[in-house]
């Protein structure tokens, strides 16, 4: 709950409403009390809240990133402790994050329910918390192993595995047609509570216990079926790795960062984002510029080449009507995942000699 109070708040904000102060305060109890309770070495708290782990760790960076003064003390370690255990359980064979010490995924549920549960979920959701963690703990070297397992889970969900096949029973089918992709999960869920078996990207299995660390030949064990759950793991993933891999640039000419530049010169802004949704044309992105508190103006950079992901833009500040001492802020995304690059003009007279 401790970002849906964060977000609440923010709404508050925005319609001005007397109480508004009440959900910071929510969200910062809620989060001293996951961090002075959890045990982390658990793996019930970890991987074993399968499709909704993430939730924990992505909504405590994002409240040490946007509220630094009211975030509880020892959050920062606690998503240390986090990624310490997590690097601890993936040093195997397929940087596979396991279940426990004497399991891969997780075990069947007390109350019945299948004896190999359907773990695909915390699989595909897996990137959204660890490269949360990893923005939140800067250089520390947990961060590039984190990113690196990240990658793993990825890679498993299309077919790094056991079993050599996707998490989706439809991925190289027609309708779906993922690049690359040979073989579908084993089968599909008829009649579930979502009736989502026609539905192309459905995120339908993933190995079981049985198959690891490297038994295909058991074939097609454990429980089946796509949940939404599932696939909305796996949207967050999606978010937080193109956030990830997203980056804002300005020079002036020479490629030279630009920190302190005349009102008219002509400057290049670089964007590096996975905005490559053609391979064949040349895509385009927008990118938000702004001078002090004034109005956004839109800004659109090109790919720079086929099939890549940086797209650059020029742009005049004389367009901008800026004045000397404004600062200029080009801004790419939004909310928490919004990157940003400022820098200040000033007269062509007061530029400093070298």
């Amino acid at each position: 709950m401790t970002h849906e109070g964060l977000m609440m708040y923010e709404v508050a904000k925005r319609e001005g409403r007397d109480d508004a102060s009440r959900y910071p305060q929510a969200a910062q109890n809620q989060a001293a009390w996951l961090i002075n309770n959890l045990d982390l070495k658990d793996p019930r708290v970890t991987k074993g809240q399968r499709q909704s782990e993430y939730v924990l760790i992505t909504g405590l960076v994002q409240f040490a990133e946007m509220y630094p003064d009211k975030v509880p003390h020892g959050t920062k370690q606690f998503v240390r402790d986090w990624a310490r255990i997590t690097v601890d359980r993936s040093d195997n064979l397929w940087d596979f994050r396991r279940y426990s010490d004497d399991r891969w995924t997780i075990p069947a549920f007390s109350g019945g329910g299948a004896d190999d549960p359907n773990e695909v979920g915390n699989v595909a959701g897996f990137s959204a918390p660890a490269l949360a963690a990893a923005r939140l703990l800067g250089n520390d070297p947990l961060a590039g192993r984190l990113r690196e397992i990240a990658t793993a889970q990825v890679d498993n969900i299309f077919g790094r595995n056991p079993t050599g096949r996707h998490a989706s029973y439809d991925a190289p089918s027609k309708k779906v047609g993922f690049e690359g992709v040979e073989h579908g999960w084993f089968s599909e869920y008829y009649g579930g509570a979502g009736l989502l078996e026609d539905v192309p990207g459905v995120l339908d299995g993933s190995p079981k216990n049985g198959h690891y660390p490297f038994n295909p030949e058991q074939g097609n064990i454990g429980h089946t079926e796509g949940w939404v759950a599932f696939n909305t793991a796996w949207n967050e993933s999606l978010a937080w790795r193109a956030a990830d891999q997203t980056e804002l640039k300005v020079s002036t000419r020479g490629r030279v960062p630009a920190r302190v530049v005349q009102v008219d010169t002509q400057v290049r802004i670089d964007l590096a984002a996975p905005l490559n949704l053609d391979a064949d044309t040349l895509g385009q992105g927008t990118v938000d510029v702004r001078v002090g508190d004034r109005v956004t103006k839109h800004v659109t950079v090109t790919q720079t080449e086929k099939n890549s992901k940086t797209f650059s833009a020029s742009l005049n500040l004389a367009t901008l009507g800026a004045k000397p001492l404004d600062a200029i802020t080009v801004t790419y995304g939004h909310g928490p995942f919004a990157v940003s690059y400022s820098f200040t003009v000033t007269s062509r007279d007061s530029i400093p000699s070298d």
